[in-house]
């Protein structure tokens, strides 16, 4: 390959990624300086930008480098838990001083992840053809995949699909070495677990191929296996995975995958037809579209007019036999997606039947069971493609993947509509006292009572603290220290039964319960009401008060 190909062979691709990029979030994500399309979408979004905001001013040698203890303090924290994509805030973190006050990595992040999804993409078809046209359509087809799409929502991390493309590109291609493995798996650590779980099954697939009678290559996989061990241990140290005592979590069984899935396009996923999630049934969607319908029911019809042909079915036994691996791990991926309570769509609970205990750790770890449906839809995407590739007529697979693709993209459009007017929501901060302008002249912390009450109120004091380079005991975070909860919980308590308050800190109520306590054992000085709709105390209070929109009750 020349090396005008090798460039055409990412620009093109990569090209599709980024206008498809374009089509669904309009651009404006892409500047680094602009939060408004983070803060006005709320929820997880807003999580995964406090975090790395408090991250940013954490000491430079912290160990492990992705121990974030200024958000969540004592309850364990770290980037990893924050979903702040370590893989980049770290990096970020290491050239702050040339950063400006306000500046967010997520938008780059998700065009990036567009991009390298339309580049693993046109690779792994590269692996099947040498037409451009196919490989364009057929990159394009696997980009608009609602189920990364769906994740814009405000998942960021959880938009880098690319990984598994890459994944099964790995798995695909007959050049695969050693390293390429454990770059992949050491770029999905510090991106997220669920996305390293995925990987990770995909190079295990990989790998049993070698354990088949006569394979020479077993000396390699003794050489592979404790580097990947060692690989796994770095990233994941590192990211901030052994901050916590445990991470596990209830859900398995609500956040999961139904049996018509595939079919069902929720809410906003198609201009023909549209169903309600219920529950946790979110996580689990995987709405195909109506282009990969129309590409499977080619691939059906290609398939069965062709099936009395005995090379065309010898030459398929073989490929099912060489990628028995692969399915089996695929199979494990969706029977895990499903979990133990199997629903046809939602309403209509077929049966549940109890796990042994010692799944117990894996269900409790990767409760949201749904999302391990993804490698599964790539997989049976990129075995249609190439099978329709493969068995249509050449005059036909152009003008069909056109179509295929038009369909695809129509089906979409009420999708991208949505996102694209979602993005451009101006944010106004609710935070607009003058009161909250002296908090960090004062105070090195604030403490929310209780850490993790509150929802989505905790979000503009966690602003204003990382912003003031303060510190916060709790906010909103993916996985954290049980034990450590319970004695934070504890000594608040005591601390507002007391009216024992400590001269740094702020102290912010979210709950009517806890707020009457303080007020009915407040005895220091300082300043107690009303800011903003925020309850506080504020020990030994010296700023302004009625001047700056404060209602004091003292």
């Amino acid at each position: 390959m020349t090396d005008s190909s090798r460039i055409r062979n990412i620009l093109i691709p990569a090209a599709i990624g980024f206008l498809i990029f374009l089509a669904f979030t309009g651009g404006h994500a892409l500047n680094p300086l602009h939060i408004d399309w983070i803060m006005s979408i709320g929820g997880d979004s807003v999580q995964h930008y406090i975090g790395w905001n408090f991250f940013r001013h954490t000491p430079y040698l912290e160990f492990p480098p992705g121990l974030n203890p200024g958000y969540g303090e004592a309850l364990g924290s770290s980037v990893v838990f924050s979903d702040s994509i370590p893989l980049l805030a770290i990096f970020f973190k290491a050239i702050r001083g040339v950063l400006p006050d306000q500046f967010q990595y997520f938008g780059l992040w998700i065009a990036a992840c567009f991009v390298l999804q339309a580049v693993f993409a046109w690779a792994i078809l590269s692996l099947r053809t040498n037409d451009t046209v196919i490989k364009a359509l057929g990159c394009a087809l696997l980009t608009l995949s609602p189920p990364m799409l769906w994740r814009l929502h405000g998942h960021e991390a959880l938009i880098g699909h690319w990984l598994l493309l890459a994944a099964l590109y790995l798995y695909l291609s007959p050049r695969t070495k050693t390293w390429h493995w454990l770059l992949l798996i050491g770029v999905a650590a510090p991106v997220h677990a669920y996305l390293l779980a995925m990987v990770s099954g995909i190079w295990f697939a990989d790998r049993l191929r070698m354990l088949a009678p006569g394979n020479t290559r077993l000396k390699q996989l003794a050489v592979e296996l404790p580097c990947v061990a060692v690989v796994l241990f770095i990233t994941t140290w590192t990211a901030g995975y052994y901050t916590v005592n445990s991470v596990t979590a209830g859900g398995f069984g609500t956040y999961r995958v139904t049996l018509t899935s595939p079919f069902r396009a929720e809410d906003i996923w198609s201009i023909w037809t549209s169903f309600g999630f219920l529950g946790g049934d979110y996580e689990g969607f995987c709405y195909a579209g109506v282009g990969v319908m129309l590409l499977l029911v080619a691939t059906v019809v290609l398939t069965v007019r062709q099936r009395k042909s005995a090379p065309v079915a010898s030459a398929a036994s073989v490929q099912w036999r060489k990628h028995a691996p692969l399915i089996a791990v695929c199979t494990l991926f969706y029977l895990f997606s499903l979990s133990n309570r199997i629903s046809l769509g939602g309403r209509h609970e077929l049966f549940q039947y109890p796990l042994p205990a010692f799944v117990e750790p894996i269900t409790s770890t990767f409760r949201a069971s749904g999302r391990f449906i993804w490698p599964v839809f790539y997989t049976v995407i990129v075995f249609l493609l190439f099978r329709f590739i493969k068995l249509s007529p050449r005059k036909w697979t152009i003008p069909l993947l056109c179509v295929f693709l038009i369909f695809q993209a129509t089906d979409l459009t009420k999708a991208s509509k949505f996102f694209r007017a979602r993005w451009t929501q101006p944010y106004t901060p609710t935070l607009s006292a003058g009161f909250w302008n002296d908090v960090p002249k004062q105070y090195t912390r604030v403490a929310l009572v209780l850490p993790l009450d509150g929802q989505d109120t905790y979000a503009p004091i966690a602003l204003m603290a990382s912003t003031a380079k303060m510190t916060i005991n709790g906010g909103s975070l993916a996985r954290f220290d049980f034990g450590k909860l319970a004695e934070v919980q504890t000594q608040l308590q005591d601390t507002i039964a007391h009216g024992t308050y400590q001269p740094d800190t702020l102290y912010v109520f979210n709950t009517p319960q806890n707020w009457a306590i303080a007020q009915a054992n407040f005895k220091g000085d300082g300043f107690i009401g009303t800011v903003d709709g925020y309850h506080v105390i504020a020990p030994q209070w010296h700023g302004c008060t009625s001047s700056c929109g404060a209602s004091g009750l003292r």
